[in-house]
């Protein structure tokens, strides 16, 4: 990867819909170069393309929930459908596993973990929660395709759900 490439990636990130004709201005050759370099690119796997969500717009709050637990695949089957969860990250160290929840407020952290995918507190060996203060690209790219949460398995059951004071499933 020369330093053509990393102005197109650079270009496309920061706006994906910029004209090849532009970049190549940027750089001094033709936009017909700049397309075959950009599809080497793709071919090769140095990048790919994605949908990013505009967080800015979004009135949501974000926060990294950081778990050690016992049993990974376990809570993985658990949040794997959760639309409150926007990426989950596998991660080493202190934590096993990193959820990006993007939220109306913070208590709603808590009523999806304890009652609407109903973590199991044994299987928690260490929590840690992170508010996210300044978004400065303002997008996150979401890491699955549009999630659905069970309402009827979860909120069915849910006293909070019945008493409309839940905002887990919004």
């Amino acid at each position: 990867m020369d330093k053509i490439d990393k102005v197109i990636i650079k270009n496309v990130s920061r706006d994906g819909r910029v004209s090849f004709r532009e970049i190549a201005e940027q750089v001094g050759i033709s936009h017909v170069a700049i397309k075959k370099r950009f599809d080497k690119l793709l071919k090769d796997e140095r990048i790919k393309i994605g949908c990013m969500r505009n967080v800015k717009n979004c009135k949501l709050k974000y926060y990294w929930v950081y778990l050690s637990v016992v049993n990974k695949k376990e809570l993985m089957k658990q949040v794997h459908n959760c639309d409150k969860i926007i990426d989950i990250m596998d991660t080493y160290g202190e934590f096993d596993i990193g959820l990006l929840f993007g939220v109306t407020n913070y208590s709603t952290i808590d009523c999806v973990l304890d009652k609407c995918i109903k973590l199991d507190k044994n299987n928690i060996k260490k929590r840690m929660t992170l508010p996210i203060l300044d978004m400065d690209s303002g997008y996150i790219i979401s890491s699955s395709e549009d999630k659905q949460c069970d309402k009827k398995k979860w909120c069915a059951t849910c006293e909070y759900s019945k008493m409309q004071k839940c905002e887990g499933c919004d």
